[in-house]
C-alpha cells in the first residue's frame, strides 16, 4: 500500500510503500520511517497524539494499528489508515 505522509510540525512529507503481510517498506520516506519503526520496539510503544500519551506497540511492521501509531508522531495519519484502524 502506498502511504502519503502529511507532516505536522517540521517533518518533511513524503510516500512510503509498505506491504503489511511482508513487512516490506520502500519508498522515498523508507528510511525514516524504518528507524522510526526499529525505535518503536525497543521502546516497546510510541509517544503520540494526544501528548504525551504512551501507546504500546507489538509489531508495526505487520499490524497496521501499531504502523499507524509509529507514523502518528510526525505525519497526520493518512487516510488509507484510518480506514483499517481507528487510531
Amino acid at each position: 500500500m502506498k502511504i502519503e505522509l502529511k507532516p505536522i510540525g517540521r517533518r518533511s512529507g513524503g510516500t512510503v510503500s509498505w506491504d503489511p503481510e511482508t513487512g516490506e517498506i520502500w519508498g522515498p520516506q523508507s528510511e525514516e520511517v524504518r528507524e522510526l519503526i526499529e525505535r518503536a520496539v525497543r521502546r516497546g510503544g510510541v509517544v503520540t497524539h494526544p501528548y504525551p500519551t504512551f501507546y504500546e506497540v507489538d509489531d508495526p511492521w505487520h499490524n497496521v494499528r501499531d504502523f499507524a501509531l509509529v507514523v502518528s508522531q510526525f505525519w497526520k495519519v493518512p487516510a488509507i489508515l484510518r480506514e483499517e484502524v481507528a487510531v
